[in-house]
């Protein structure tokens, strides 16, 4: 759907009739479109993160890998705190009022700008007394500038969200996220500094968010900036300000633990494998986004909101969970294909155990998705709040051990992280609404689980003779249990062929 706002002479939003309701898609074709758009960036954002995990853990080592990982972690962190939860708020309430798009997103700018200065300022200060060197070598507050592009973008990329404008939203991410990564990887091969690197990101990706709202279609207005318009986004975006610190402690607080406690090498390795593990995370990413609005939509109506959600929840295992077994069979051979250098086998075993994490993660994605969706995002927080207590307690608790155990106390974090998910899991499933999901549910992600195995089973043996062979036959092999099993039918495919053929078709004629 595509909403054009504009104002008249006196700031006053106007705006072209919203599209009639017959005229709307139902809220599965709209996941599916919408998870379609995403899907087909997939290629550059696919060959951006597979440069990136080959060329940055080789250039930088595992010490200067680590330090990356730390200064963009704390950065994110900061980045949650300072857009104060209004992305996922304009998320919703753009979806049931399209007209409100340039006036909630001038103020979110706004919140971010005031927030994001005292915070990053504050932060950089504070830990150049505590002697962090990062903060001292100005790798720090660089990451700080690149993080206020990026939320920035993140607020652009709501509002496209909200309007159902999926296509845009997805170039406009994936154009970014090339350009980016691309430039910042020119310069580390060229052997430039961290500080660098971070100028580099900053300068392109703010040219990048230029063009981006340029583009967009939707403007800026002065009627943002009061206290009304304000004071609701503030309201509105605290739960999910919330949500999103919780979740982002829980994301990230690992890697920052272990480069204080352990060191920066082991965060290194720790975040080597995350960025293998990673990889499969764009499928439930490409579900949710569109989920949101359309769930939004259908929270009135049972029916359609069930067979929206289990559609979406079976569409993300069928695809995670191969993913995941990939992960599983041919982790031992990363390092050496990637030519990461001997101290990377130590991600090996992190890449191992953090796999079986991503299908649970993509189900508590989805599940979380259809809990804002019911605006029980309030729960939904106090589950997310005891998950990362749990993970940061386990940490602290299991590092120590792990290393003196194993001479590798990452191993403890990929452990807790997993147990992480499984508490979450439990949560959504208590949260939701009786009869949301049912049995069927259940033995369909059964049998999932066991085409992943078959997949295993066979890839695993066969990746030491030749890993493209592995792969084939491990592909092969799980699309033939899962139709065999009955989770994958023939006339999916055929659905899938043919929505694709229209996509197509459509981006042609255009």
């Amino acid at each position: 759907m595509r909403v054009e706002l504009s104002a008249d002479a006196r700031g006053t939003p106007t705006t072209v009739p919203p599209l009639k309701p017959a005229e709307r898609r139902s809220p599965s074709a709209t996941v599916a479109r919408g998870a379609l758009a995403l899907l087909s960036t997939q290629p550059l954002t696919w060959a951006t993160s597979l440069a990136a995990a080959v060329l940055l853990p080789r250039y930088l080592g595992d010490q200067g890998f680590g330090q990356l990982s730390m200064a963009l972690n704390i950065s994110v962190l900061v980045g949650m705190v300072a857009l104060f939860g209004v992305p996922t708020y304009l998320r919703r309430r753009v979806a049931t009022e399209p007209a409100c798009a340039a006036l909630y997103g001038t103020g979110a700018l706004v919140i971010l700008l005031v927030a994001g200065l005292l915070l990053s300022v504050g932060l950089t200060l504070a830990l150049w007394w505590l002697g962090l060197p990062i903060a001292r070598d100005g790798v720090l507050p660089l990451a700080f500038v690149c993080m206020a592009v990026s939320c920035a973008a993140s607020i652009l990329f709501s509002l496209l969200i909200g309007l159902e404008r999926h296509t845009r939203f997805a170039w406009l991410n994936a154009g970014t996220d090339v350009c980016v990564r691309g430039a910042c990887l020119v310069v580390v091969v060229a052997g430039a500094s961290l500080p660098i690197y971070f100028a580099t990101a900053a300068v392109v990706a703010t040219i990048a968010l230029l063009l981006g709202w340029y583009t967009s279609g939707i403007g800026l207005q002065r009627a943002a900036l009061t206290p009304k318009v304000l004071r609701e986004l503030l309201h509105g975006g605290s739960t999910f300000l919330a949500w999103s610190v919780v979740t982002q402690i829980r994301n990230q607080s690992d890697v920052i633990l272990i480069g204080i406690f352990l060191s920066e090498q082991a965060a290194g390795w720790l975040s080597a494998a995350y960025r293998i593990i990673s990889i499969p995370t764009f499928i439930p990413t490409a579900i949710i986004t569109p989920l949101l609005p359309a769930l939004t939509r259908s929270a009135d109506d049972a029916v359609e909101f069930r067979h929206t959600l289990r559609r979406s929840l079976e569409m993300t295992l069928l695809l995670t969970v191969p993913a995941a077994m990939f992960i599983v069979a041919l982790a031992s051979a990363v390092p050496e294909i990637l030519h990461w250098g001997p101290s990377f086998q130590h991600a090996v075993p992190l890449m191992t155990i953090l796999a079986f994490q991503q299908p649970i993660m993509g189900t508590d994605l989805v599940l979380g998705t259809a809990l804002m969706a019911l605006h029980d995002e309030r729960r939904w927080l106090r589950v997310l709040a005891i998950a990362a207590t749990f993970n940061v307690g386990m940490n602290l608790l299991l590092m120590p051990i792990f290393e003196r155990w194993l001479q590798n106390g990452a191993i403890a974090a990929a452990v807790v992280e997993v147990a992480t998910e499984l508490i979450m899991l439990g949560g959504a499933l208590i949260l939701l609404p009786r009869g949301t999901l049912d049995r069927q549910v259940a033995l369909t992600s059964g049998r999932v689980a066991l085409a992943g195995l078959a997949l295993l089973a066979v890839t695993m043996p066969l990746h030491s003779v030749s890993v493209p062979l592995a792969i084939a036959a491990g592909g092969a092999t799980y699309v033939a249990v899962a139709m065999g099993l009955g989770v994958l039918r023939a006339a999916d495919l055929q659905a899938l062929r043919c929505t694709v053929l229209q996509r197509l078709t459509r981006g042609a004629s255009l």
